[in-house]
C-alpha cells in the first residue's frame, strides 16, 4: 500500500514538474523529461572533469543549449557575441540565489524579500550596494600614494620575507593555498584598517574559514549540489552534522557581526566606518536601501561577499601565474628585465612600462578562469528574446567563459601559454582584448576587477624581482587542477631561488 502510494505520488510530482518545464523544450540540449527533482540535469555532469564535459556538451548542441543545473531550467551560453549582448540587457540582469534556502541563511534577506550584499542581489538593492562598493574602492584609489596601494604594497613584502624565510630550510615550496591569508588580510584592512601579521593563528583561520566556504559552495560535490537547491536535504545535513554552506559561513558571519559593533561611522574612515555614515546619513528615508538595520544587513552582505569573491580567486591566480612561470624561465627572465629598476612595490602608475608583466597576468586570466571556467549565472527577469530564442522569465544562464578563452577563432594557438599576443609587435606596448571576460562585461562587470588586477600586478612584480621560480628538482610542471568554484591547480609545488 505505501509503495503504491510512493510511486503515485512521485508520479504526480514529476507531471507537475514537467508540465512546469516544458516552456523551455524548445531550446537545444536536454529537456524536460530528463530533468530530475532537485538535481536537474546534474547527473549528466557525473565527472570530475566537469569543465571539459560541458565543452563535449557545447560541441554537440552549439552554443546555446539547456543543461538545467539544480532544480532550475538553465542554458549555457558559450558564444562571445551572444553572451555580450546577453551581459548587456537588463532583461538577463537577475540573479536567483534568493530562491536557495542556504544563500537565504548565509547572506540574509531585507524586509523587501532583496538577498543582502552586492553578487547575489538584484534590481534596487544591487544598484546601491555596487554604486556604494565602487565609490569606496575608488576613494581609497589605485595611484602610488593612494591607501590601498599602500596595504597591497606592505603585504606584498611580508610575503616575500616569508618565502625569503622558508627558503633558509628548503629549496621547494608548496603555494597551494599558500596566497590566502595574505589575500584575505589585504580585505580585512581594506574594512578595518587593521594591520595584522599574516602568520597569526586568527589571520590562518580566517583564511581556512573562507576556503571551507568555497569547498562546500562547489558544484563538483554531488552533495553540495542536492543540499544547495534542496531545503529538505539542506536541513537534513544540518541537523546530520554533514558539510553545509552555513556551517562554513558561519565563523565568517561571526567575526563581520562582531567587527562592525566595533565602530562609529566616519566619511573618512575605513571601509565600514565609511559605510556606517552611509547608513546614517540614510535615517531620514526609510524606502533606502541603507536606512537602519536594512542598511546593516547589506553592509554585513556586501563584506561577506568582498571575502569571498575578492581573496580566494585572486590567490588561484598567483598559483597558476607561478606555475606557467616555471614552465617558462625565459619569460621570468624578460620579466626581470623589465621589472629591476622599478622601485618597490610597484604601482598601477609602471603599468604602461612594463607591458609584459600586464601581459602575463592577462594571459594567466584567459587561460584559467575564476569560476570554473563559468561565469555567475543570471537569471532572466522577463520574457524576452535572444539571437533568435526565446527565454522566459526564470530561465537561468550560465555564461561557459572558458569555451570563449580557448576558440581559436579569437586566439591563434589557445591552448598555449603566450603573453606575447597580448604585445603590439609595433609599439611594444601592451593591447587589451575584448574576448578576455574573465570579470563579465555589462552592468554586472566585477566590481573588484581593479582591485584584483593591481594585487596580482603588485605581487607578481614583488616575486619576480626576489626569486625565480622551477619544478622540482628531476619534475615537470603539472597544469592538472581540481574542480571547485574555481579551477585549483592539483600540485604547486616549485623549486624556489633567491636572485
Amino acid at each position: 500500500m505505501w509503495l503504491q502510494f510512493f510511486v503515485f505520488f512521485a508520479l504526480v510530482w514529476y507531471i507537475q514538474r514537467w508540465l512546469q518545464m516544458k516552456s523551455w523544450n524548445h531550446f537545444k540540449g536536454f529537456g524536460s523529461l530528463t530533468s530530475l527533482p532537485i538535481i536537474g540535469h546534474s547527473y549528466k555532469l557525473n565527472t570530475p572533469f566537469i569543465v571539459e564535459r560541458v565543452e563535449e556538451l557545447c560541441l554537440r548542441f552549439g552554443s546555446i543549449f539547456r543543461l538545467d543545473i539544480g532544480p532550475f531550467p538553465t542554458v549555457i551560453m558559450s558564444d562571445f557575441d551572444e553572451m555580450r549582448e546577453m551581459l548587456r540587457s537588463d532583461a538577463f540582469n537577475g540573479r536567483h540565489f534568493h530562491k536557495l534556502l542556504p544563500w537565504r541563511d548565509v547572506k540574509g534577506v531585507d524586509d523587501y524579500g532583496n538577498l543582502a550584499g552586492v553578487a547575489s542581489s538584484s534590481g534596487a538593492a544591487w544598484k546601491e550596494q555596487r554604486r556604494f562598493m565602487q565609490m569606496q574602492l575608488g576613494d581609497l584609489g589605485l595611484r602610488k600614494t593612494d591607501k590601498l596601494v599602500t596595504i597591497i604594497g606592505e603585504e606584498a613584502n611580508k610575503m616575500t620575507d616569508i618565502i625569503e624565510r622558508s627558503l633558509n630550510n628548503q629549496e621547494v615550496m608548496d603555494f597551494s593555498r599558500f596566497f590566502l591569508p595574505i589575500t584575505n588580510n589585504i580585505i580585512w584592512r581594506l574594512l578595518t584598517g587593521k594591520a595584522t601579521n599574516i602568520e597569526d593563528p586568527e589571520v590562518k583561520q580566517l583564511s581556512l574559514a573562507v576556503g571551507k566556504v568555497f569547498s562546500t559552495m562547489t558544484p563538483s560535490s554531488k552533495l553540495n549540489i542536492v543540499q544547495m537547491n534542496s531545503s529538505f536535504f539542506y536541513k537534513m545535513c544540518k541537523w546530520v552534522g554533514a558539510e553545509n554552506v552555513i556551517d562554513a559561513s558561519t565563523p565568517i558571519l561571526n567575526m563581520i557581526a562582531e567587527e562592525t559593533k566595533a565602530y562609529h561611522s566616519d566619511p573618512k574612515g575605513n571601509y565600514i566606518e565609511r559605510n556606517l555614515a552611509e547608513i546614517q546619513a540614510q535615517d531620514g528615508d526609510s524606502h533606502h536601501i541603507s536606512h537602519g538595520a536594512r542598511g546593516m544587513l547589506h553592509m554585513r552582505g556586501t563584506i561577506f561577499d568582498l571575502f569571498l569573491a575578492g581573496t580566494d580567486t585572486t590567490a588561484t591566480l598567483l598559483e597558476w601565474i607561478l606555475l606557467y612561470l616555471a614552465d617558462r624561465p625565459d619569460l621570468q627572465e624578460k620579466l626581470y628585465s623589465e621589472l629591476k629598476d622599478k622601485e618597490q612595490p610597484v604601482t598601477t602608475e609602471d603599468k604602461m612600462d612594463t607591458p609584459l608583466t600586464v601581459a602575463v597576468i592577462e594571459e594567466t586570466l584567459r587561460m584559467c578562469p575564476m569560476g570554473s571556467g563559468f561565469g555567475l549565472p543570471h537569471m532572466v527577469t522577463e520574457d524576452t528574446h535572444l539571437a533568435g530564442h526565446f527565454f522566459p522569465k526564470g530561465t537561468h544562464i550560465f555564461p561557459f567563459v572558458k569555451l570563449v578563452h580557448r576558440n581559436p577563432k579569437y586566439f591563434e594557438e589557445p591552448d598555449r601559454f603566450l603573453p606575447e599576443r597580448f604585445i603590439d609587435k609595433e609599439t611594444g606596448e601592451f593591447k587589451s582584448n575584448k574576448y578576455v571576460v574573465t570579470f563579465s562585461a555589462g552592468k554586472r562587470r566585477c566590481p573588484g576587477e581593479q582591485l584584483a588586477r593591481t594585487e596580482s600586478y603588485v605581487f607578481l612584480a614583488a616575486l619576480i624581482k626576489k626569486f625565480t621560480f622551477h619544478p622540482p628538482q628531476g619534475g615537470k610542471i603539472s597544469f592538472d587542477y581540481n574542480t571547485g568554484l574555481a579551477l585549483y591547480p592539483k600540485y604547486a609545488k616549485l623549486q624556489v631561488s633567491m636572485r
